[in-house]
């Protein structure tokens, strides 16, 4: 392979979220020593043609304000990416840039909802997107997925009961689904779609994970909503796929001209109507034009990491099971079979193990007892956290 992906890099000493920020989320759990599994966010370099973009742009010496030219060359790369790799043509003037696809969640909420409506969500579901509701005094209508076996599917009765509700707008779809590791048919989104559309409900769908599926294809909601009048705000950014999330900068597809204008005035309203920064600009313009030879072989190496730990937990952690996801580098991992308390599931993981993985309750009621395990980084590193989980299961 091109990029190795085995090599182990040292982050500590970087402001790094993922390996030095954990202690302080755990309150009262000695995590001390622990491998962090958690954050979505990869152990591996960036391509380096992003890294050598950076840093030229860093070596100019220079950092004042920012054009729009910048910004102008990220969303022509961003929408010939999109043509390319999900196969829906946007126009360059439907996209909106954003300081980050979790922002963008706040200013589509703020821009298409007031306070007191009602947004749908499927939980378990991101919670960044639980969040944007709640900060923003809107009413979080829970759908609960259906589980069968580690499978999720949509309750669509339950879907229209609630978007029926006259004071239900919007409906935040994550797409693939973090954290259960979906990604929904097109047929599933025809039927979203459909229900949207009957009782006038705009969908907000976050797709920062779309390149990442293994024997699956992405399907754009906005894609499939196009003729039916129904209003989509789509996000995306080179954040997961090519671990730039420190960047801060997204593309944000809005078709409908009235939403988007909605939206920027959200923006404009927090100062935050600017173009990216030099860097956000300059490095995931680089990552659409010159990434995907890098997205092609760490999807074979996400894809074996998977394997390898579906594997490992399937012969070693008796009690503990794991479905494939067909999207993103997460993994759910159901700890019921361990007949253990959600409380006493975290203290198993985050404090027996010395594993950081997030707890399944982060992201609703429905993953109490579920844990959400990221499986990017070196194979010897996942290898180490398994090894820690059996370890821990031993003592049981």
């Amino acid at each position: 392979m091109k990029y190795n992906f085995d090599q182990r890099i040292d982050r500590t000493d970087f402001n790094s979220t993922k390996w030095e920020g954990y202690p302080g989320e755990f309150p009262g759990l000695d995590t001390t020593g622990a491998i962090p599994m958690w954050i979505a966010d990869m152990d591996f370099l960036s391509p380096p043609e992003v890294i050598e973009a950076l840093t030229k742009r860093a070596e100019h010496g220079i950092y004042g304000y920012n054009s729009r030219l910048g910004e102008k060359k990220f969303i022509r790369a961003i929408v010939q990416w999109i043509a390319k790799r999900y196969h829906w043509q946007v126009d360059e003037s439907v996209v909106v840039t954003s300081p980050g696809v979790v922002p963008a969640m706040s200013f589509a909420v703020r821009a298409v909802t007031k306070p007191g409506d009602g947004i749908i969500t499927f939980s378990p579901v991101y919670y960044p997107i639980t969040s944007s509701i709640q900060n923003n005094e809107r009413v979080n209508k829970i759908v609960p997925l259906q589980e069968k076996d580690g499978y999720y599917t949509i309750d669509f009765e339950k879907l229209e009961e609630a978007a029926r509700d006259p004071r239900t707008t919007m409906l935040m779809l994550c797409s693939p689904h973090n954290p259960v590791g979906r990604v929904w048919t097109e047929e599933e989104l025809k039927r979203i779609v459909e229900i949207c559309g009957r009782y006038d409900v705009t969908i907000f769908s976050d797709e920062i994970h779309a390149d990442l599926v293994f024997g699956c294809v992405h399907h754009p909601v906005g894609a499939v909503a196009e003729g039916t009048g129904v209003k989509t705000i789509c996000a995306y950014a080179a954040g997961k796929t090519f671990n730039l999330a420190c960047l801060n900068t997204a593309a944000v597809v809005i078709p409908d001209a009235d939403v988007r204008e909605k939206f920027v005035h959200q923006l404009a309203c927090t100062g935050l109507a600017t173009p990216p920064g030099a860097f956000g600009a300059v490095g995931s313009e680089a990552a659409y034009l010159y990434g995907e030879p890098y997205l092609e072989e760490l999807l074979v190496y996400l894809q074996g990491n998977i394997d390898y730990a579906y594997d490992y937990i399937r012969e070693n952690l008796p009690g503990v099971r794991m479905r494939k996801p067909e999207g993103t580098y997460l993994t759910w991992l159901d700890f019921r079979g361990l007949g253990l308390s959600t409380e006493e599931t975290d203290r198993f993981v985050l404090e027996k193990a010395k594993a950081i993985l997030d707890p399944g309750w982060w992201f609703g009621e429905e993953g109490a007892c579920f844990m959400r395990m990221n499986v990017a980084c070196p194979r010897s590193l996942l290898n180490e956290g398994l090894e820690r989980l059996k370890h821990a299961r031993e003592t049981l």
